[in-house]
């Protein structure tokens, strides 16, 4: 099973049976062109501190995490955006990493932001760290969050822990679901295809299984056409990014950084440690009894880590 066909590289973690959560009396949400014939879709949430919000997938959108980053507002300006060619933004062919860098630096600009802090999740934190090497000197801080790996061939340990820990059966009826949303032809065959591939895989992605139910995210809010997009926007991103390897360019970044991963991570803690070798002054923050969700499976630490360093300190545990 190819990890472009079935978004688990480093898709977002989201729970699918629970409603999206109602946002803040502050939200509000907009259209931002980024580029001829491309809208994408922001919303913010809170005030204080710009902090841009990168969701993962790729071809997921920003409802998959903003409700479990929801404490994030209590003391900053939180700004989501669902990228392109998913969620409520432009559906496009032919999605790239670097298109998405652009698109990212074309909303900068448009946001009138002279200089942004980055919080990535997953393929988020990939995306965030490509913005930060391409625009250094639009970046104060990065925080990177249960992040790709640095190269291509970690993404197969991650499918491998990821595949290890299901049963037998739970693989096979995975396999079948890969191939109904591949051949989905209505808009109800994309959502319940998409609710039935992760009420298999979900679990997979926490350090306690049950820990999913708690995620307030959504990863399958139609509609169809958006789902059906997410999918081959995965596909041209990971073909795009080949077999990459980003460890000179990542040693460039200069701007603080801090590298959260929790320790029971299908992303092996050492693709985390990774980062923070890399990155000059970089920290890493493991949590223990985290997978790939440490905002949904320690809150508490995860965001006392966050708020201190976007305070200007780093977390006494990171090292």
């Amino acid at each position: 099973m190819s990890r472009s066909t079935h978004l688990a590289g480093f898709a977002l973690v989201a729970s699918l049976l629970t409603p999206l959560a109602p946002v803040a009396a502050q939200t509000t949400g907009r259209f931002v062109t980024v580029a001829p014939g491309v809208r994408l879709f922001v919303h913010e949430e809170g005030r204080g501190t710009p902090v841009v919000v990168i969701h993962g997938g790729p071809g997921l959108d920003s409802r998959s995490v903003a409700p479990d980053l929801e404490p994030l507002a209590r003391r900053h300006r939180v700004i989501y955006y669902d990228q392109r060619g998913s969620g409520r933004s432009t559906l496009s062919a032919g999605v790239t990493a670097d298109v998405m860098v652009r698109d990212l630096e074309a909303l900068r600009q448009r946001l009138g932001l002279a200089s942004v802090t980055l919080l990535g999740h997953s393929w988020g934190a990939g995306l965030a760290a490509l913005y930060a090497a391409a625009h250094p000197t639009r970046v104060d801080r990065l925080v990177l969050v249960s992040s790709m790996p640095l190269r291509a061939i970690t993404l197969d340990v991650m499918e491998h822990n990821l595949l290890s820990r299901l049963t037998a059966d739970e693989n096979g009826r995975l396999r079948g679901v890969v191939r109904a949303r591949l051949n989905a032809t209505t808009a109800e065959e994309d959502v319940r295809s998409c609710r039935e591939y992760w009420a298999i895989l979900l679990k997979a992605y926490y350090a306690d299984p049950a820990a999913a139910a708690r995620s307030r995210g959504q990863a399958c809010e139609g509609p169809g056409a958006a789902l059906a997009s997410g999918l081959r926007v995965n596909g041209s991103v990971l073909e795009g990014l080949g077999h990459f390897d980003w460890t000179s360019k990542m040693s460039q970044l200069r701007m603080p950084t801090l590298v959260i991963h929790g320790d029971v991570d299908p992303l092996p803690v050492e693709s985390a440690s990774e980062w923070a070798r890399t990155v000059p002054g970089a920290r890493l923050l493991v949590l223990s009894n985290s997978g790939h969700a440490p905002f949904v499976e320690q809150p508490d630490q995860f965001f006392r880590a966050v708020d201190q360093f976007l305070d200007g300190q780093w977390p006494s545990e990171a090292r």
